[in-house]
């Protein structure tokens, strides 16, 4: 029972795409998923990011924590990055996740996603024991089936997008819904250093 209080939310930190640079992903998407099994469900435009920390359930004062300890990221750069290519967790065999990854701008990427990792670990979040991969999820497999077409489909059609400018960390609230997640933006936190180059 709601007794008056905020509620915990299931948040998560990324670094948000352009439209042009989401357009690029749902055209690779649509060249071949026909190729793929139906149990891949594919993801929509609005989820398109590149995940840097998932939070899980944050109660309110957990969030405010969050929020103190990211001022310390914000002093990073901005920085510009590529995406390239189509591959899938753990491999292409079985695959359970379908992903594109990042070409140039990688090495910048696992740097912010360190300093969020440490940023959030001093709010009180637990530290993530999985090795950090940049990349964007493209679908979701939820059964096994045969890929050998789509991965044939996806060598015929190589890709690489046009550059990301990182420009800041987004805090996401994602909404479990029966029609999938429903993500909303709570907060962005700006990159305002000296700008890199890749």
């Amino acid at each position: 029972m709601n007794d008056g209080q905020i509620e915990a939310r299931r948040l998560f930190l990324a670094v948000p795409l352009p439209a042009v640079v989401k357009a690029e992903l749902i055209s690779l998407i649509d060249a071949v998923r026909r190729s793929a099994p139906r149990s891949a469900r594919w993801v929509r435009p609005e989820q398109l990011h590149v995940t840097l920390k998932f939070l899980g359930d944050v109660e309110p004062e957990q969030q405010e924590a969050l929020t103190r300890a990211m001022q310390s990221v914000c002093t990073e750069a901005p920085f510009r990055f590529t995406l390239q290519g189509v591959g899938a967790f753990p491999n292409r065999r079985q695959p359970r996740v379908i992903w594109t990854g990042i070409q140039s701008g990688c090495d910048h990427v696992a740097h912010l996603a360190g300093l969020v990792e440490a940023a959030a670990c001093e709010a009180g979040f637990d530290p993530e024991r999985r090795r950090f991969s940049p990349h964007v999820t493209l679908a979701r497999v939820k059964q096994p089936g045969d890929f050998e077409s789509l991965w044939d489909q996806v060598d015929a059609v190589p890709f690489t997008s046009q550059e990301v400018d990182a420009v800041d960390v987004r805090l996401i609230h994602s909404t479990l819904t029966p029609q999938g997640a429903v993500y909303r933006d709570v907060e962005s936190f700006q990159l305002h250093g000296t700008k890199k180059t890749t």
